[in-house]
């Protein structure tokens, strides 16, 4: 493709239709709300992303005159890098949410992994049958009893949901378009473009928890400080994957292996600096603080 094709919610008139499907691009201009303003976002659009995809997919097809394969088969995994390794009993929560929302997106069929995936072996005192069960159940019971086979795209019609399938369909075609503009994928790959955006991605993701913007439940929200340390041999990041809970882990991992050799968690002190809203005290007196850390020995970290 050479010439630069309009986004999937702004098809040129002299192409012919796709495929019809649930929700294939039509006709219509990126949906905005009656006063003017952009279309409401949201921080899990996991749902959304299998809509917008069948959407590029259909305007790929469009684009090349192959319109009767404008419809794809999609395969859904939950992502491995939302699990955890500590207190990984929640990643059965987040894979239950996941696979709904790709079940609710319209996805062909849905993998879920193990909750101890990240865990190398698994998790010790767990059976691997026993992890491998609930992972098959998760989707046996979004299935058969929340029914999520019996509706063809429960989302249609929603404003939010078809507003914001829009906007992410129109934000990755500028991406199909920047990568086209390079050549193709090939040069793109080669020009380190992909993987700059793919990093760049990573780092707001990596800022946003670290920042506690991104809540992380057992990670950087309500972590369980008193379950048992994972063996050392098991502190080991998964191959080929930037874990959103990696960072935070990676301390705790450092505090274990301290107290493994010291007998005794490493202490944090807390230093206010600057001068407290409060304080009355005079320009060129010394700085103070009301902070109660300040007047209190410092105590080890968990």
């Amino acid at each position: 493709m050479q010439k630069k094709s309009a986004s999937p919610s702004q098809p040129e008139s002299n192409t012919s239709a796709p495929s019809p499907t649930p929700d294939s691009p039509s006709n219509k201009h990126s949906i905005k709300s009656p006063s003017g303003s952009p279309p409401p976002t949201t921080n899990s659009p996991k749902s959304q992303k299998f809509r917008a995809a069948r959407q590029l997919w259909a305007r790929v097809a469009e684009i090349v005159g192959a319109p009767e394969h404008g419809t794809c088969p999609q395969h859904a995994l939950t992502a491995p890098v939302m699990f955890t390794q500590r207190d990984p009993w929640v990643n059965m929560l987040r894979s239950t949410v996941a696979a709904f929302a790709a079940g609710v997106g319209g996805a062909t069929d849905v993998e879920v992994l193990p909750f101890d995936w990240a865990i190398p072996g698994g998790l010790p005192k767990t059976s691997r049958s026993f992890a491998r069960r609930i992972a098959r159940n998760t989707n046996l019971l979004l299935l058969e009893e929340s029914h999520l086979s019996h509706v063809i795209d429960p989302g249609g019609g929603s404003y939010f949901i078809e507003a914001f399938t829009t906007q992410l369909a129109d934000k990755a075609w500028d991406v199909f378009t920047s990568v086209e503009a390079e050549g193709g994928l090939q040069q793109a790959i080669a020009a380190g473009t992909v993987a700059k955006l793919l990093d760049d991605a990573h780092e707001a993701q990596r800022k946003d928890i670290a920042r506690r913007i991104k809540k992380i439940t057992a990670i950087n929200e309500f972590p369980n400080l008193a379950e048992a340390p994972l063996p050392a041999d098991l502190r080991v990041e998964p191959s080929r994957v930037r874990r959103w809970a990696a960072e935070f882990e990676a301390l705790r991992n450092r505090s274990d292996a301290y107290m493994e050799v010291r007998g005794t968690r490493p202490a944090a002190v807390l230093i206010p600096s600057g001068r407290s809203p409060n304080t009355t005290s005079a320009p060129d007196s010394p700085p103070t603080s009301s902070h109660p850390a300040a007047s209190k020995p410092s105590t080890p970290a968990k």
